[in-house]
């Protein structure tokens, strides 16, 4: 009577350990979240191309950018040109924001997965954010053309000052060799043509 007790026992409490092992398996199951691009060393500079494909006729899209802060190792700043709006029609209708990738994906942010569709980047040897900086300062004030100043040329523009290795292979020109894809819709040139005619770019990947 005794040992059969014993046993039964040691039954018993032999599940405890599993149970606990179990229950501390599925603590650690967390939702999906957003991950930024790719790991990297602090000292090494990235490119980013966000892009919206049900922005304007035809799904032609709209881009927007992002850049990596090198001198930290979760600082981005980013931003898009919005265009004109009906008070100021020749406005480039800058946005700029700057922090860690959580707050650049979070849903109040102006890149947030709720507006933009797909990205694409490519990591670069250096980054100087403030040359980036003050050339979307340039590109803030100058006029809005959709055809050779928009969102698009804005963001090549911005990335071409922040590494001089985005040269014209990595940023090819769009329609009679222009800067930057101009002339070209941004869903194109982000999705394909970056793909066939650009060099060093990641996969374009679903926001």
């Amino acid at each position: 009577m005794s040992a059969r007790m014993s046993a039964s026992t040691s039954g018993r409490l032999s599940v405890a350990p599993r149970l606990v092992s179990a229950l501390a398996a599925a603590a650690l199951v967390t939702l999906p979240v957003v991950t930024a691009p790719e790991a990297h060393a602090a000292t090494l500079g990235q490119v980013c191309f966000f892009l919206d494909v049900d922005r304007g006729p035809g799904g032609v899209g709209h881009a927007a950018w992002s850049i990596k802060d090198t001198s930290r190792s979760d600082h981005y700043i980013w931003g898009s040109f919005e265009g004109p709006a009906l008070r100021h029609p020749f406005a480039m209708g800058a946005r700029i924001a700057g922090g860690t990738w959580r707050d650049l994906t979070a849903g109040k942010s102006i890149l947030s997965p709720a507006k933009y569709d797909f990205y694409r980047c490519q990591n670069t040897a250096t980054g100087d954010i403030a040359e980036a900086q003050q050339k979307y300062r340039a590109v803030a004030r100058s006029n809005y053309d959709i055809r050779v100043n928009n969102c698009l040329t804005g963001a090549g523009e911005i990335f071409r000052a922040y590494s001089p290795a985005m040269t014209a292979r990595q940023l090819p020109g769009g329609i009679g060799g222009r800067a930057n894809g101009a002339g070209l819709s941004p869903t194109y040139y982000i999705k394909t043509y970056l793909t066939s005619h650009g060099r060093g770019w990641g996969p374009v990947k679903h926001y």
